[in-house]
């Protein structure tokens, strides 16, 4: 059964700690989370193999 006072809002701030733990650039957080990234003007998104070094570190292996 579902923990009262999990919301997809302490999902959401969970993942953005995780990605902090894990030494993302605020770029790669800023994209990941959604969210623009505005610090200085840089062209285009992370690339794909950057975004999974990241999230690669903390995720689930679901393929067990």
């Amino acid at each position: 059964a579902p923990r009262s006072g999990i919301s997809a809002y302490s999902i959401r701030h969970t993942f953005q700690d995780l990605l902090r733990q894990q030494g993302a650039d605020e770029r790669i957080q800023a994209v990941l989370m959604g969210h623009t990234y505005d610090k200085r003007a840089e062209y285009g998104e992370p690339l794909l193999y950057e975004k999974y070094n990241v999230i690669s570190k903390f995720a689930f292996d679901i393929k067990k």
